[in-house]
């Protein structure tokens, strides 16, 4: 495993919590389709929530953010994939779905995360 797989794999279990910590409950991890992969699959209340998660080690301050990596083509894969498990039917029933965006900045041993609601694929 590479440093930068490992390091989205920290993000992921360190996402995972965060979210349990703000009441939400994770219903699945890691759905691979022929579009792409899902990160995290949870529920908030009658919510169900497609997570995209981005996590990145920074060394200083003039390098990328998270969020660029959420690109217009990372977008409209998720779209893909997310529409995809929909239709399967597992998620079809649902009152309410959404989008959302979870990044991980590490600096040093600092771990910033910031949580975007209701993204716009």
């Amino acid at each position: 495993m590479t440093k930068k797989q490992e390091l989205g794999e920290k993000g992921e279990r360190e996402a995972q919590e965060y979210l349990k910590s703000k009441g939400y409950y994770i219903l699945a991890t890691n759905i691979s389709n022929k579009y792409g992969e899902i990160d995290i699959i949870a529920g908030i209340k009658k919510t169900i929530v497609f997570l995209e998660i981005k996590t990145i080690a920074k060394k200083n301050s003039h390098e990328y953010e998270a969020e660029d990596h959420f690109n217009y083509r990372k977008r409209r894969a998720l779209k893909k994939a997310i529409s995809f498990e929909i239709e399967k039917g597992d998620w079809k029933n649902s009152e309410d779905i959404r989008v959302d965006l979870i990044t991980l900045t590490y600096n040093n041993k600092n771990c910033i995360i910031k949580h975007y609601e209701n993204v716009e694929l």
